[in-house]
């Protein structure tokens, strides 16, 4: 008992060591910003970013390449921490402000209102909230199954339609469900040398099939060897080195 009691007490201290540590590397980042060091602070606090998956810890680095005019990894650790908190405004607002100083003004291709409103949804939803959901309604429909055998006497009207309502919903938080899992395969990546031309095949000598610029978002289709094959928002591909991409 009392070896178990001096183990707890261990792990406790450790813990409370390990957040001290955390604190102060942080705010020692914190020091260097507002001292100018910009550089400085980012080593302060990319020494925490690979243990402590936290939104504020990219974003405050975002904030220090944004005043070292480093466009393409400002980019990228907005990114990053928009990926973890997904409704904070802040991060937003910064990146809106980034791409008005990006060289590439590509517009998306063009969709219907049906899909932008179908799309919006999605973004917002939260995939616990969809499991969560999915997990109830299929508890109740098992449920009501069950009490519908266990008295084998006319199914009301309403019944049949709670019943198809609830596989409705059980069908469309399915594919819900698929949809997250698939976006979580989706790569994303920013641009982080100056300019790079886009390759129609994974080779030096391959044919130039566009520019793109410091800080655009590509999207990551597959890898072949040292290239990436991606994708841009107006649709169009190519082949371009991995060491110019930062993978979100």
């Amino acid at each position: 008992m009392v070896r178990k009691a001096k183990k707890l007490l261990i792990f406790i201290l450790l813990l409370a060591i390990n957040s001290f540590s955390k604190e102060e590397i942080f705010q020692r980042g914190v020091e260097y910003y507002k001292e100018g060091n910009y550089i400085e602070a980012i080593k302060e606090w990319e020494k925490l970013e690979e243990e402590y998956n936290d939104w504020r810890i990219y974003y405050n680095i975002g904030n220090a390449y944004v005043k070292l005019n480093n466009v393409g990894f400002a980019m990228v650790y907005y990114e990053r921490a928009l990926k973890i908190h997904p409704k904070e405004k802040r991060i937003k607002e910064n990146i809106s402000f980034l791409k008005m100083k990006l060289k590439d003004k590509i517009s998306e291709e063009p969709k219907n209102p049906l899909r932008n409103t179908l799309e919006e949804i999605y973004n917002n939803l939260n995939f616990n909230f969809v499991f969560n959901s999915f997990l109830i309604i299929f508890i109740l429909l098992n449920v009501l199954i069950f009490l519908n055998l266990l008295i084998p006497e006319k199914i009301p009207k309403s019944s049949v339609i709670i019943f198809s309502f609830m596989i409705a919903l059980l069908i469309l938080m399915g594919i819900f469900l698929i949809h997250f899992w698939q976006k979580e395969k989706i790569m994303y990546g920013i641009l982080t040398e100056p300019s790079i031309s886009v390759k129609s095949e994974p080779l030096e000598e391959a044919t130039d099939l566009f520019l793109i610029h410091e800080g655009i978002k590509v999207k990551i289709f597959e890898e072949v060897e040292n290239w990436y094959r991606i994708g841009i928002p107006n649709g169009m591909s190519g082949f371009i080195p991995k060491k110019v991409v930062e993978v979100i």
